[in-house]
């Protein structure tokens, strides 16, 4: 090859190899934005659209995890965060929140609630919501249902598995007499204790209904952490008995991660109260 024809081919493949290196790899394509409104809720969705880059969504929590999720308010900061989603998610007793939702945002998302029994820390409740979240991610993403269903019938079986561990462990405590946050009494009814007695809000507990839980008796008092626990400590001062704190929303300081650290840390708190050194 002559001089300057050599010399015009290197100029040839060196502004190839720059015009290669110029170009960028093509962005993937940003995944879609689901809201949640409790870290139960964020939980299951993460759970069942899978992580990392395969995850069909990302998934985000309205509500911080110790607050109550049956009270709360929406800071003008969550705007841009409504209008970007792709769906919220919320539970059957948060009605309340579409309406805020609609004064926020300018465009507001589609809000698919999903019903649930009470004591949704019991396993087949907690997995029975997990059934419903699935069918409200199949409906915004129908061509990923099959994955969905994969995932949550392995969130099924390791709950159950989870569950009769905390059924069995619970055992020591059955019969137990105890006073229990309305908000726990599934839960603590599962875990086979004699519930003898309701614990509501302050403002609902009248001289006479005082009077009554009094006397009732109990081994400890089974408060609900989002609720509030003043009347549960003032009643267990009165009656010199301990006071056990229940978490029903997972990813709260000192109460695990996840549904299965929760329930873990919740019966903690019993071995911590009933179990001698």
């Amino acid at each position: 090859m002559s001089g300057p024809l050599r010399h015009a081919s290197l100029v040839f493949l060196l502004i190839v190899n720059l015009s290669a290196c110029s170009q960028k790899p093509a962005a993937s394509p940003a995944r879609p934005s689901i809201l949640v409104t409790s870290s139960l809720l964020e939980r299951i969705a993460r759970e069942i659209c899978g992580e990392g880059d395969g995850a069909a969504a990302t998934i985000r929590s309205l509500v911080p995890p110790g607050s109550c999720p049956g009270h709360f308010d929406l800071s003008p900061r969550a705007r841009p965060a409504l209008e970007n989603a792709a769906l919220i998610i919320r539970h059957d007793f948060q009605k309340a929140l579409e309406e805020r939702i609609a004064r926020l945002a300018t465009r507001a998302p589609e809000v698919l609630a999903v019903e649930a029994q009470g004591g949704l820390l019991v396993p087949d409740r907690y997995a029975d919501l997990a059934r419903r979240v699935a069918e409200c991610l199949a409906k915004r993403f129908p061509e990923r249902r099959a994955e969905f269903d994969g995932r949550l019938a392995a969130l099924t079986e390791r709950v159950a598995g989870v569950g009769a561990a905390a059924k069995a462990r619970g055992a020591r405590w059955a019969g137990r007499k105890a006073i229990v946050s309305v908000h726990q009494r599934a839960f603590a009814a599962w875990l086979g204790l004699d519930v003898v007695g309701e614990l509501r809000r302050p403002e609902d507990v009248g001289p006479q209904e005082l009077e009554r839980l009094l006397a009732l008796k109990p081994d400890g008092i089974v408060a609900n952490l989002q609720e509030g626990t003043q009347a549960a400590e003032a009643l267990g001062t009165r009656l010199g008995v301990p006071v056990i704190v229940f978490s029903n929303f997972p990813d709260v300081e000192g109460y695990g991660r996840g549904y299965d650290g929760l329930l873990a840390a919740n019966l903690d708190r019993l071995d911590r109260a009933w179990t001698k050194p």
